[in-house]
C-alpha cells in the first residue's frame, strides 16, 4: 500500500486555529535555562533593594538601585561567547552588573541630584549584591551541569561518535548526548514518507526525552549526506514543531557550545552573517581606543619586567635580547613583529621550523618566558604603533601562510582583522606548532571573526591573565578531525582541481563504539 502524505499541521491543530501556545513546546532544558536566568536577573536585583532600603532608608533611592541592577545584569547576560568555557569570565560578569550598577546610581545621585550617599555606605550595598550574584551563578550553573540539555544527532552515526569524543576530552556543562536518529531506511528517505514514520519519530523523541535535535553531518560531508540532503530535518521540523524539542544545524550547534566554526562544516554561505546588514562588529576607532588605553596602561606595567627578562636572557648566552621577524597582518600586508628571543641564536640555520611544544631550541630562560607570556610583552610597541591588536587572531609568517592558504581557503579570512598579542584561540587551544594546530586555531579565530565586541575584548584579556600562569605552550587538544576538516577539501564539489592535502582521520579509539540509534 502507497503511503500517505504528511499532514503539515501540528498533531491535533487544524489549519487556521490559533497557534500552539509556547510554553507548551518549551523543552525542560531550556525551561531550566529561563528560570535560572531569572533567579540571576531577580535575586541580585532585590539584594540590592533591601540592602540599599537598610543603608539609606529612602525607597526611591533604593528602587534606582534595583532597577539599575536589573538592566546593567540583563545586559550583560545578553553575552554571545559560551560561557560555560570561561568560568572566570561568567563569575566576573555576575559580579560586574550590580556592582556597575549601584556605583552608576549613585555617581547619577550626587552630580545630578546632589544627594551623594557615603562611600562605605555604596561598597556595602555593592560587596552584598555582588556575592548574592556570584553565589546564583554558581548554584544555577551546578543546578543546569545536574539537568543536562538532552542531545540527539539527526544524520550519520559517525558524527555523533565525533560529538561525544569532543566532550569527553573538552568535557562541557550542560550537555549529554544521548545517540543519534537513524535517518535511513524507509523512516526518512528521500520519497513520500507515511504516516508511521512521523509517528515513529515523535514517540522517539518524547520516549528518550530529548531536548535538542542537531543535524549533522557524516564524515563524507554535506548536511544529511546519504540521506537525501537536508530533506530530513525539513521533515523532522515540521513533523515535531509542537513537541518540546528545539532543532539546529551541528555548525551552529559547535559554535553556541564550544566556541569554534569546524572547518568541514562550512561553506561560502557561512559568510552571508558577516555581510547581513544587521550585522555589528567592534567599530575601528573603539577597538583603537581600546588598544591605545589599555595598551598604554599595560606597556608601563610592562617595561621593568621586559628589563628583568633582558637581563637574564643576555647573562645566559650573551645574544641579542630582542627578536624580529615578518609576520603577516591586516590586508595581508607584512610588518616587523617584536618579541623577546626564547631560542638560540642559530634556531633556524636550517630554514624555517614550526615550534613545537617541547622545542629543543628553547633556552631555559626562553622556557620560563614563554610559560609566563613575558616573551610577548614586547609586542605592546606593535600594538601602540597600529600594526596590531591587543587581541585578534595570532600573526603568522608569510612564507607559512602562503602553504596554509593552498591547504585551508578559508585561513585568509583571519586577514580581515589585525592580528592580535592574544585571542580567542590562544585562551581556547593549546599551543599549536603544526599545520594541523594552525587549522585548529584557525576554528577558533573563524568564531571570533563572527562574534568579535570590545566585550569580549575585555572578557578574553582577562581569561588570557587567568592562564598566565598556566603553560601556554600546552600540549595540543584536538576532537575528531572530521569537525576540523572534513573528510574532503575545501574546494568546490565538482572542480576538476587536485584535492588539497588533508591529514587522514584519528583512528577511533576503543571508548569509540558505535552510538545506538534512538527508537521508539
Amino acid at each position: 500500500m502507497d503511503a500517505q502524505p504528511i499532514d503539515p499541521s501540528p498533531r491535533g491543530v487544524q489549519p487556521g486555529s490559533p497557534p500552539v501556545p509556547r510554553a507548551e513546546t518549551t523543552p525542560p532544558a531550556l525551561r531550566r535555562k529561563a528560570r535560572a536566568e531569572l533567579l540571576g536577573l531577580v535575586l541580585p536585583s532585590a539584594t540590592a533593594v533591601t540592602a540599599a532600603l537598610v543603608v539609606t532608608g529612602r525607597v526611591g533611592t533604593a528602587l534606582m538601585f534595583g532597577l539599575a541592577t536589573l538592566l546593567t545584569t540583563h545586559l550583560l547576560r545578553g553575552f554571545r561567547y559560551p560561557l560555560a568555557l570561561l568560568p572566570v569570565s561568567r563569575k566576573t560578569l555576575a559580579g560586574l552588573a550590580p556592582a556597575l550598577a549601584v556605583i552608576g546610581v549613585s555617581a547619577i545621585a550626587a552630580i545630578g541630584f546632589d544627594a551623594a550617599i557615603p562611600a562605605a555606605e555604596v561598597g556595602a550595598i555593592a560587596a552584598l549584591s555582588m556575592l548574592v550574584a556570584i553565589a546564583v551563578d554558581v548554584f544555577t550553573a551546578r543546578w543546569r551541569a545536574r539537568l543536562p540539555m538532552r542531545v540527539a544527532i539527526l544524520g550519520s552515526p559517525e558524527f555523533a561518535i565525533g560529538l561525544r569524543r569532543e566532550l569527553r576530552e573538552n568535557p562541557t556543562p550542560g550537555i549529554e548526548l544521548v545517540g543519534w536518529l537513524d535517518a535511513g531506511g524507509e523512516l526518512l528517505d528521500a520519497g513520500p514518507v507515511g504516516i508511521s514514520a512521523v509517528e515513529r519519530l515523535r514517540k522517539t523523541l518524547l520516549k528518550h526525552r530529548i531536548d535538542l535535535v542537531v543535524r549533522g553531518r557524516s564524515a563524507s560531508g554535506g548536511s544529511g549526506a546519504g540521506f537525501g540532503g537536508a530533506r530530513p530535518f525539513e521533515f523532522a521540523a515540521e513533523a515535531c514543531v509542537d513537541l518540546p524539542v528545539r532543532m539546529m544545524d551541528g555548525a551552529q550547534f559547535y559554535e553556541e557550545s564550544f566556541g569554534h566554526v569546524p572547518l568541514g562544516m562550512i561553506d561560502s554561505a557561512w559568510y552571508l552573517f558577516l555581510m547581513h546588514p544587521r550585522y555589528r562588529s567592534t567599530g575601528a576607532r573603539a577597538k583603537r581606543a581600546l588598544d591605545l588605553a589599555v595598551g598604554g596602561l599595560a606597556a608601563v606595567f610592562a617595561l621593568p619586567l621586559i628589563a628583568i627578562a633582558a637581563v637574564a636572557i643576555k647573562l645566559e648566552d650573551r645574544g641579542p635580547v630582542f627578536y624580529r621577524q615578518r609576520r603577516v597582518g591586516e590586508g595581508g600586508r607584512d610588518f616587523e613583529i617584536l618579541k623577546l628571543r626564547t631560542m638560540t641564536t642559530d634556531a633556524e640555520a636550517d630554514g624555517a621550523q614550526w615550534s613545537r611544544a617541547a622545542d629543543s631550541r628553547i633556552t631555559r630562560v626562553g622556557g620560563i618566558l614563554r610559560r609566563t607570556h613575558v616573551d610577548e610583552l614586547p609586542q605592546l610597541a606593535n600594538v601602540l604603533r597600529g600594526d596590531m591588536t591587543l587581541v585578534g587572531p595570532r600573526p603568522e609568517r608569510p612564507e607559512i601562510v602562503s602553504s596554509l592558504e593552498q591547504i585551508f581557503p578559508h585561513y585568509r579570512r583571519r586577514h580581515l582583522v589585525k592580528p592580535g598579542v592574544t585571542g580567542w584561540a590562544q585562551v581556547r587551544c593549546g599551543y599549536a606548532g603544526s599545520e594541523l594546530g594552525t587549522a585548529w586555531k584557525l576554528c577558533h579565530d573563524l568564531f571570533y571573526l563572527k562574534h568579535r565586541s570590545v566585550l569580549s575584548d575585555l572578557l578574553i584579556m582577562l581569561e588570557t591573565l587567568a592562564i598566565a600562569a598556566k603553560d601556554a605552550h600546552r600540549p595540543l587538544r584536538m576532537p575528531g578531525e572530521e569537525f576540523v576538516f572534513g573528510r574532503e577539501s575545501g574546494l568546490e564539489r565538482g572542480s576538476n582541481e587536485p584535492s588539497a592535502p588533508v591529514p587522514a582521520p584519528v583512528p577511533a579509539s576503543a571508548a569509540d563504539k558505535p552510538l545506538a540509534g534512538l527508537t521508539a
